[in-house]
């Protein structure tokens, strides 16, 4: 099979996953504020394009404010990693605290399921239970549960990673 460059392009990113989850499973810490440098530099350059796009061109093109904002990101996760590393505890307390009030409001619907003999009633009830406890760990430890978090998503990408090597071993057979 005579691949092409649009042929490789499936094989580059399923790599760069697999390559990513290894990353996150070995120091998710490092590999995080690595992409949130790298993705502050990226910021950085579109700012400072913009902003040469509206010294150089047509100052009314809205390009200032553009340049401003990308410059300002960029900075923020170039230099301000530990910042956004330190954002994510918080974020995750918030996430659990809407996950808390979600699951208070199912229990009501899960009850009136199980008192009106409704299919499937029990799996409600159950995942009613599972949210509020999900919500109460993360809400309790929210420092934990991001490590935690990070350390799956690691898994879930290689595990990604290796099945669409899989589906391209299949395709290059059928083919």
């Amino acid at each position: 099979m005579n691949m092409t460059y649009s042929d490789k392009t499936p094989i580059i990113a399923t790599i760069a996953k697999i390559a990513a989850g290894i990353l996150l499973l070995i120091n998710a810490d490092f590999f995080v504020s690595l992409i949130f440098r790298i993705s502050g530099v990226c910021m950085l350059v579109a700012g400072v394009y913009y902003l040469v796009q509206y010294f150089t061109y047509n100052r009314s093109t809205g390009n200032l404010t553009r340049a401003i904002i990308w410059l300002v990101l960029g900075a923020i996760f170039a230099f301000g990693t530990s910042i956004l590393m330190g954002i994510f505890p918080v974020l995750m307390a918030m996430f659990a605290i809407l996950l808390l009030i979600s699951g208070i409001a199912q229990i009501q619907v899960a009850v009136g399921m199980v008192s009106a003999h409704v299919p499937g009633a029990g799996l409600q009830l159950v995942s009613t239970v599972l949210t509020i406890v999900i919500a109460l760990l993360v809400l309790f430890n929210p420092f934990d549960t991001v490590n935690v978090l990070w350390k799956i998503t690691g898994v879930l990408l290689i595990i990604n990673g290796l099945i669409d090597a899989n589906v391209f071993r299949f395709m290059k057979n059928q083919v």
